[in-house]
């Protein structure tokens, strides 16, 4: 990595961080592991083919740790939130090209939908 591709990273996740402090009704959680940030995950509820839902911005963890099921307590953590707030769906987009993630967001229960707000992108939902 070089110093350059590093601050790009950051300074996407500063612009993350600075809408959820900004917006109530976005959600930004972040996962530690031994005192060290090794994930995060962003929900938001938004407006969606005219039904409120919770949206699905982001969960990422580092891959050293994935096997510890942290993207999983992540997603539980999305899901309590939303349930919170009186939401019954949750809604994602996922990469059509990224099998991984539409194994795992299928394993959690979500279904295609149909495409996202991209050609490239799926758009999936669950009930919550």
């Amino acid at each position: 990595k070089t110093d350059k591709f590093d601050m790009k990273i950051m300074q996407q996740d500063k612009k993350i961080l600075l809408e959820a402090l900004e917006d109530k009704k976005v959600f930004f959680f972040m996962a530690y592991y031994d005192s060290m940030p090794v994930g995060y995950s962003k929900v938001k509820i938004k407006k969606i083919n005219n039904e409120i839902m919770g949206h699905g911005g982001a969960i990422f963890v580092l891959e050293k740790y994935r096997e510890l099921k942290i993207g999983k307590k992540l997603f539980e953590t999305m899901v309590t939130v939303l349930k919170k707030n009186k939401i019954k769906n949750f809604s994602i987009e996922v990469w059509k090209s990224n099998k991984l993630s539409i194994d795992v967001h299928k394993n959690l229960g979500f279904k295609i939908m149909g495409k996202g707000s991209n050609p490239k992108l799926y758009r999936m939902e669950k009930d919550i």
